[in-house]
């Protein structure tokens, strides 16, 4: 009994032993064989050279995902262009207000951001120039009716032959000097908002109003009480935004694709849930080399009452152009990094130690509408006409890709 005990427990040790030497030799031999594919798939990167934003993938990669290539495809889509820009204001619903002769500010009656109407009260400036200037307006007309009388004597008596040519001739021609400088006077009052029919020695005014030249909102104001205005000092800002325009940046290869008369609809980044639309109506024929675009101009048609529309405000817009050809890829080609875009093309194939690889390179496109399946793109750089494009598994390709840039790394 105790013989075969012994000879049981010898036997069992004996067959571990094999088991665990088995095991090791399987566990050697499958981690060199991993670390052999390992090295002869770094060598083949290494004598292709692989190029940034590049790619290799051996043939048993490639077939197992089933990638696919084609060459871009000319599509009938209706296309928008997107587009990014600012909101404007046309010149003529923008006003900056001053004074034609200087003054010390006396009071202030509207604050930034108050609408105000046409003709509505914005300040009031004192000096001594606008009581001397009625003055002489007064002073000047009482001249005038001195020199009308003595001119219409002076014609009564010439048509009778009662006196000289040269007496009537130098009254008419005081007569019209002083109706000159009455006139002159009347309108420089005028510009200085008072009324010259309406002044008398008892009404003189040491203080003007300046009023709003146009209906809109009161977006700055350059003065304080107290201060000293000349004519060249803008004292207020005042916008109309009834009539808003928007500045798009297109870039060359999109211009061609944008007619006046095409609709838009545009967003305010800022400004959650807004949406509106517009009309272009303008392009502008100078190309823009510091910015690589060209200016595009629209009238903003929906909205027009929000308070969100101000100049200056950032908006980003989708230009509906005519249903053209346009170059398009299938929805898959296209993966995004960050804010980018990128398609894959097959950069080249080549054979090491009688295995097949590919190489693919990343470039960077950018997208319009998405139909049925296909995207329409622009490539910011020019790709030889007979390029391949991956049209199904970019993104294992993009993975794969990643990857080999956090090997890389570490």
């Amino acid at each position: 009994m105790n013989i075969m005990k012994k000879y049981f427990n010898t036997s069992t040790l004996f067959l571990a032993t094999v088991i665990v030497l088995y095991s090791c030799g399987n566990t050697g031999g499958g981690k060199d064989k991993e670390e052999d594919e390992k090295g002869k798939e770094q060598a083949a990167k290494d004598s292709v050279g692989l190029r940034k934003n590049e790619v290799m993938l051996s043939f048993k990669q490639y077939d197992a995902v089933s990638i696919q290539t084609g060459s871009l495809q000319k599509q009938n889509l209706d296309e928008a262009v997107s587009a990014n820009g600012y909101l404007a204001v046309p010149p003529q619903n923008k006003a900056n207000v001053s004074v034609y002769i200087g003054g010390v500010v006396k009071s202030i009656v509207v604050t930034e951001g108050d609408h105000v109407n046409k003709g509505q009260s914005l300040a009031m400036l004192e000096h001594p120039d606008y009581i001397q200037l009625q003055q002489d307006y007064l002073s000047t007309h009482n001249n005038f009716v001195l020199a009308e009388k003595e001119y219409l004597r002076q014609k009564e008596l010439y048509s009778t032959n009662a006196t000289a040519e040269k007496n009537f001739q130098k009254a008419e021609n005081d007569y019209n000097a002083v109706k000159i400088s009455l006139a002159s006077l009347a309108e420089k009052l005028k510009l200085i908002g008072i009324d010259a029919e309406k002044i008398d020695y008892n009404t003189l005014n040491s203080g003007i109003v300046l009023k709003s030249p146009i209906d809109g909102y009161v977006i700055a104001i350059h003065a304080t009480i107290g201060k000293f205005i000349d004519p060249s000092t803008v004292m207020f800002e005042v916008v109309n935004t009834s009539n808003m325009n928007i500045v798009l940046q297109i870039f060359e290869n999109d211009i061609s694709k944008i007619r006046p008369g095409e609709h838009l609809s545009f967003t305010i980044p800022d400004e959650s849930g807004f949406h509106s639309e517009g009309i272009v109506y303008a392009i502008d024929k100078i190309f823009d080399e510091v910015k690589k675009s060209f200016s595009v101009r629209a009238k903003v048609t929906g909205n027009i009452n929000s308070q969100a529309l101000l100049p200056g405000v950032y908006v980003n817009a989708a230009i509906e152009t005519t249903n053209s050809p346009t170059t398009t890829l299938p929805d898959e080609a296209i993966v995004k990094e960050g804010q980018s875009e990128y398609v894959f093309i097959l950069s080249r194939t080549k054979s090491i130690e009688n295995q097949k690889y590919y190489v693919f390179e990343m470039k960077e496109v950018k997208t319009g509408t998405t139909v049925g399946g296909s995207t329409s793109v622009t490539l910011l750089e020019q790709v030889p006409d007979n390029i391949k494009f991956v049209t199904k598994g970019a993104y294992y390709i993009q993975s794969e890709k990643n990857k080999g840039e956090t090997e890389n790394v570490e």
